[in-house]
C-alpha cells in the first residue's frame, strides 16, 4: 500500500506518473492526484509547450460550481502504476501536478484505505 500525500488537507492519494509526447521519448515525471470526482485527466499547462503536445480538439467542461467553459484537449502518453497508456486525451490545468480522473482510474483496480490513509493502484484484481 502507498501512503496518502500529506500535501492536502485532508490527505489524498497521490503517486508519480510520467507524461510524454505520443511520438518522442522525453518524458516528465510529476506527482499525480487520484481524483475520483474528476471526469477526465488533466496535466499542468507548462507541459503542452515543453513536450510539444498536439491539440486534438475542444471539450465543454463543468466545474463543481456548475460553471461551464470550452477548453482545449491534447493527446499525451502516460505511464501510471507501471502501465503505459500510449495515447490519451487530456485537458490542461493551472496546477503543478497531474490530476488523474475516472477516465483513467476506471482502467485500474483502486483500493483506498481511508482510516489508514493508504491506497493501492494496479492492473490486476486484488487477492484476498
Amino acid at each position: 500500500m502507498i501512503a496518502y500525500s500529506q500535501t492536502f488537507d485532508p490527505p489524498s492519494p497521490m503517486l508519480e506518473v510520467s507524461v510524454a509526447h505520443i511520438q518522442t521519448r522525453p518524458r516528465v515525471k510529476l506527482p499525480a492526484l487520484l481524483d475520483t470526482g474528476a471526469d477526465i485527466t488533466a496535466i499542468p499547462e507548462f507541459l503542452v509547450k515543453q513536450l510539444n503536445l498536439y491539440q486534438v480538439g475542444r471539450m465543454r467542461v463543468e466545474d463543481v460550481n456548475g460553471f461551464t467553459e470550452i477548453v482545449s484537449a491534447y493527446v499525451a502518453r502516460l505511464v501510471i502504476a507501471n502501465r503505459v497508456i500510449s495515447e490519451h486525451k487530456v485537458l490542461i490545468t493551472g496546477l503543478d501536478f497531474v490530476v488523474i480522473g475516472r477516465d483513467l482510474l476506471n482502467q485500474f483496480y483502486f483500493l483506498s484505505n481511508g482510516p489508514e490513509q493508504t491506497f493501492a493502484l494496479q492492473k490486476t484484481p486484488f487477492t484476498t
